[in-house]
This record gives structure tokens, sequence and C-alpha cells, in this order.
């Protein structure tokens, strides 16, 4: 319903100003990069969200579904207004930056390697593709976002004109049955939507998995808490069996 409406008000001008005001946009929308990278932005509060549920986020999947789900259809913009705020106030700053230009700028960067961006960017179009389109149907942020806009920002950063190769990855790293490897622990969360694409069952007794329920990224990474799941504290303790085993393996 809300990205139906940002769609039918971006048609005009009088809407795109609208849209442009509502959300706080730094600068008027110039290109159609720049409306897909304000959508991106919009589809990334929810996505991170997601991928670090409770694992240091102010914020997690029940905060943003109680947000949305906040009064009738006919709220359903204001809420997403309302995220977008929130979000903004988490990072600190005063108006979303949807400026495609910027974003090329920031990962043309070669002197600011903190954040990884540019090279976990690099990976995406060279070898592992996986961009959050809005392609397909089964998903609920419209289609402001394809897959030319990543494809177009591979061109834009480091100059390739190709989609990335993913049958070759696959090929050279054996996809889901790893090949010529061994000693790997593969962690993963039900929650995290990644885990669709890793090894989530053991394949042998050097090519191990665990996959935490209730979990999401990272969560295996911090420090135990009396809230956690009770599957992250038994894979806490099982990680280092495991590679400790090997590592005393003769």
């Amino acid at each position: 319903m809300a990205t139906n409406q940002i769609e039918s008000m971006l048609t005009t001008g009088d809407g795109t100003k609208q849209v442009e005001n509502m959300f706080k946009v730094c600068e008027p929308f110039e290109s159609q990069a720049d409306v897909a990278t304000f959508m991106s932005d919009l589809m990334g509060n929810f996505m991170e969200t997601v991928q670090y549920d409770n694992e240091g986020l102010p914020v997690n999947i029940q905060t943003m579904c109680g947000m949305m789900n906040n009064g009738s259809d006919s709220d359903a913009l204001n809420n997403y207004v309302a995220v977008s705020d929130m979000w903004l106030d988490i990072y600190g700053m005063n108006c979303l930056d949807a400026s495609y230009a910027d974003v090329i700028a920031e990962l043309k960067n070669l002197t600011d390697f903190a954040s990884g961006m540019r090279q976990w960017t690099y990976q995406t179009c060279i070898e592992f593709g996986y961009y959050q389109t809005t392609d397909s149907e089964n998903q609920p942020f419209g289609n402001l976002v394809p897959l030319s806009y990543y494809t177009q920002m591979c061109t834009d950063v480091y100059g390739f004109n190709f989609l990335p190769r993913i049958s070759e990855t696959n090929w050279n790293y054996g996809g889901s049955n790893p090949q010529g490897t061994s000693n790997i622990v593969f962690v993963n969360g039900s929650l995290d939507p990644w885990h669709a694409l890793s090894i989530t069952k053991g394949l042998t007794d050097t090519l191990q998995a665990i996959l935490i329920q209730g979990t999401a990224h990272c969560a295996d990474f911090y420090p135990a808490t009396p809230t956690d799941p009770p599957g992250l504290a038994a894979a806490q303790q099982q990680i280092p069996l495991i590679i400790s085993g090997w590592l005393d393996s003769p």
C-alpha cells in the first residue's frame, strides 16, 4: 500500500516534491538512479533490521512490524515515513541522502576502507550478485530498484560492463557442495536471509554446519546474554569445540 502510494506520487512533479519533503530527502531527485537510491534506502531500513535482529540495533523486527501495522491501511505511508525518520535519528542524520552520485563517489573512495562496502560491492560485481532488487513480484517494495541499477553501479565504480559470473563462482567454489576444502564450520541464523545461500547441513566431518534457530546474522559472535535463544548458547559452545578438535588433530 505505502509503496504503491510512493510510486504513484513519483509520476508527477508535485507528487515527487511531496515525497522528497515527507521523507526529508537532502536534495531533489535529478535522475531515475536517484529515485532507485531513495527506494533502496527505504528498503535497507527493513533489511538491516531483519539481518541484525536483536544484535545491538536499537530496533528489532517486532519494533518495525509494530510501526508499520499501526492504524489502518490509510496510515501506511505515514508509518513508512515514521520508520525512515527513526532511522535518520539513529544515524544522527538531518536528511536522507538519495543521491546516486554520492553513492558512486563513496564507493570510488580509495582512502577509506573502514566500512568494507567498496570491497563487498566489488565481490558482488564480479562473483556473487545477490542484489536486493525489486524485479521479483514476491516482495512489497514495488519496482523502482531493478537489477540494472546495480549493474550500472558496477560499471560506474569499477568500469565493468557485464553481469557477475555467478555460474563460474559456483563452479570454482562448488556452490552448495564445496570442493577441495576442509575444516570449515558454516554458522547461520534461521532469521538471517543469507542463510538460504549458505551450507546449513553438515557435509563431512571437516565441513560442518550449525543453523541457530531464532537468531540473525552475527549473534554467535557476541557475548552470551540471559535473553539469548536456547540454541545460541549451545552453538557458542559447539563452535570452539569443533575448531579445537581440528587443531588438535595430527
